[in-house]
């Protein structure tokens, strides 16, 4: 037979404790030594950017060194490249795809964290992102660079 299982009921409300562990935590919110911290072996200014620009009509993402003096591109995917054909490249499933394999082309070439500069106000902002993390990219900074 199987063992009852007992309702503990709510342990704690959202208001509480649980927002103080929030701010507890040093690796959410960026400080001094952010630029010195080591994100898998890479020093986090060393870690590759992933520029994803966002329009209406289609989602983009590429990836590359973070030297600016010696760029170097890592990987490169598009909603088109994936299939999505005409107006199904601006949907959000599309982005989320895309995602997906992008991050799979960034672990074959031995990345698994990256920094994010996302450009534009597309429907593929968050599902480019959330596809990347499915597929195993730790994403460690986010940077909205959308001109206003």
């Amino acid at each position: 037979t199987l063992p009852e299982r007992v309702d503990d009921g709510t342990q704690r409300s959202m208001m509480g404790d649980d927002v103080a562990d929030l701010f507890a935590k040093e690796s959410l919110f960026p400080d001094e030594q952010t630029a010195t911290r080591v994100f898998g072996g890479t020093v986090f200014s060393d870690l590759p950017i992933v520029d994803i620009p966002c329009s209406k009509n289609n989602t983009i993402m590429s990836c590359h060194t973070a030297d600016p003096s010696n760029r170097i591109k890592i990987a490169y995917n598009s909603c088109s490249k994936e299939g999505f054909k005409n107006c199904r490249k601006g949907t959000n499933v599309a982005a989320q795809a895309t995602g997906i394999s992008f991050a799979s082309m960034m672990i074959e070439q031995g990345q698994k964290f990256c920094r994010v500069r996302i450009k534009g106000l597309g429907p593929g902002r968050i599902a480019a992102m959330k596809g990347m993390q499915m597929g195993g990219i730790e994403i460690v900074a986010i940077m909205d660079v959308t001109p206003v």
